[in-house]
């Protein structure tokens, strides 16, 4: 079962509003309505989390360390 966004309304055996997003059971009438440009199927959130660790973990640049001020 995927997840699909809705590029325009439209009404049938799926019926949807433009910008909804709704799982389709049925692959045959899934392509169908991509093939006529109705819905684009989304990404599944797992990959999408998979991809933002390395963002998060990307390495700092090495710099200097501000110098200590001495007591003299």
């Amino acid at each position: 079962m995927a997840k699909y966004r809705a590029l325009r309304s439209f009404c049938g055996k799926v019926s949807m509003k433009k910008g909804a997003e709704k799982e389709i059971d049925d692959s045959e009438v899934a392509q169908d309505l991509i093939k006529a440009g109705f819905v684009v199927a989304l990404e599944s959130k797992k990959p999408e989390k998979a991809e933002e660790k390395p963002e998060e973990s990307t390495p700092k640049k090495a710099g200097r360390k501000p110098k200590k001020e001495s007591d003299s």
